[in-house]
């Protein structure tokens, strides 16, 4: 390959991703078809050209960050023919999928535990990737009711939900893309409930099958676990895929909280194709779902901050459905187990203590393979919650030895308190758990 092809190669990827990233925004302003529909025309001559130059060049560059439109979906990791220019040309392609000034989003590999259950949302023959979405069971997506509604023309929500597929897995890793795996929404009502965008803007979708990786292993699903007192200035993460792009993650500060809205806004780094992502605050429970940007004020004409929707007030419509799709509890089946904490369940630290069995009562008995298979679920959640929560505690415990204002002495022994007492009950958990596996 000589530099004149792979330059060329380069403007043809910079080109997609402009337009990309010019057909995502014209799905959240009043753009017309027509306009849209130009620029999709335009994005595909794009395509074409470059699949020309690889034909060319003899080499496949099959990724969704290039290809928008394509119909094949691949579930292995891409890479180019063999040649000396193998680094060269994936480190182009990598550069273009995940490019854009974002300051704190960093490389999605240090986002694995929590975004494993993240994946971009697509549309089948409708102009590429949409947005964000993210598990709350095996075989349930929750993502914005205008991401779903951005496919096609006005028509049926549930017509255009259909058209829907899910990609898991889909990350940048060095110099090199994984594609993940591609999970189409089940045909037969895909779309179970929704709230409009000037309400709740959430979609709560049903897969046809239950998640899972390239290897076919069980994909894990968010677990809500929330503590229902979001401050302004607290810290929060957003899991996403901005701009239909590898998945990456964000920081940032919530500004403001209004609970009679349901609404909170953070300075956190989002683009379009970012809408459905989840929100966690600084101890990665998830609170939120993101939805949008906020408008541009007259004076000023810069943005003021982003939006999201509080999931306290999305889970009273879900809970049913949300609970009925997870793996059965161990505590359903005749045999008598201790109480299974189910993904997608709100507890806060009173509840979590009253529903957590004493250590002592648990019983000698065989776990069949849906009793373990919750169980091993269960157990990973709570490895991850503990060891945040320790971490914080061993922060706070840190600070309160350096401390000599005794004001702020009083409120760092009161948080002290506050998290040692969010602890107890998931470590007891965490032990019965182990104990009921081995």
């Amino acid at each position: 390959m000589n530099a004149h092809h792979l330059k060329q190669l380069e403007g043809l990827l910079d080109n997609t991703y402009s337009l990309k990233r010019e057909i995502l925004k014209s799905h959240g302003v009043a753009s017309s078809p027509t306009e849209r529909r130009s620029l999709e025309l335009e994005l595909e001559k794009c395509n074409e050209n470059i699949k020309q130059l690889e034909a060319e060049l003899g080499i496949n560059l099959n990724s969704p960050a290039v290809q928008a439109n394509s119909s094949e979906e691949s579930t292995t990791q891409t890479t180019a023919t063999p040649s000396t220019d193998a680094p060269e040309l994936e480190k182009i392609r990598s550069d273009r999928a995940i490019s854009g000034n974002y300051g704190d989003v960093v490389d999605a590999e240090q986002a694995t535990r929590f975004g494993q259950a993240v994946c971009l949302v697509e549309a089948q023959g409708y102009g590429g990737e949409l947005g964000t979405g993210f598990l709350v069971a095996p075989n349930l997506i929750l993502t914005n009711y205008h991401v779903v509604d951005a496919v096609g023309a006005i028509g049926d929500l549930q017509k255009k939900a259909a058209k829907l597929a899910f990609r898991f897995g889909y990350r940048g890793s060095g110099t090199s893309i994984k594609l993940g795996q591609l999970i189409k929404v089940k045909q037969k009502q895909p779309l179970l409930v929704s709230s409009e965008p000037e309400k709740l803007d959430y979609a709560l979708l049903q897969l046809e099958q239950p998640a899972c990786d390239e290897s076919g292993n069980a994909l894990v699903p968010l677990t809500i676990i929330f503590d229902r007192l979001l401050r302004e200035e607290d810290s929060i993460w957003i899991v996403q895929h901005p701009l239909g792009g590898t998945l990456r993650f964000a920081q940032g500060r919530i500004s403001q909280v209004d609970q009679q809205r349901h609404r909170f806004e953070y300075n956190t780094n989002t683009e379009p194709g970012s809408s459905g992502s989840p929100v966690f605050d600084r101890y990665w429970n998830l609170v939120g779902l993101h939805h949008s940007g906020t408008p541009y004020p007259a004076k000023t004409g810069k943005d003021i901050g982003n939006e999201g929707l509080l999931l306290s007030a999305i889970w009273p419509e879900i809970q049913t459905l949300v609970e009925k799709a997870n793996p059965p509890s161990p505590s359903n089946d005749p045999t008598p187990l201790a109480t299974h904490t189910k993904s997608g369940q709100f507890y806060n630290a009173e509840e979590s203590s009253q529903n957590t069995p004493l250590v002592d009562s648990l019983p000698s008995v065989s776990l069949t393979p849906s009793q373990r298979q919750a169980l091993e679920w269960e157990l990973n959640t709570l490895k991850q919650q503990c060891d945040i929560l320790r971490k914080t505690i061993g922060r706070i415990g840190n600070n309160l030895v350096i401390e000599v204002n005794p004001t702020i002495q009083v409120q760092l022994e009161m948080q002290l308190e506050e998290w040692k007492h969010k602890l107890a009950p998931l470590e007891a958990r965490l032990i019965e758990v182990e104990k009921q596996l081995n």
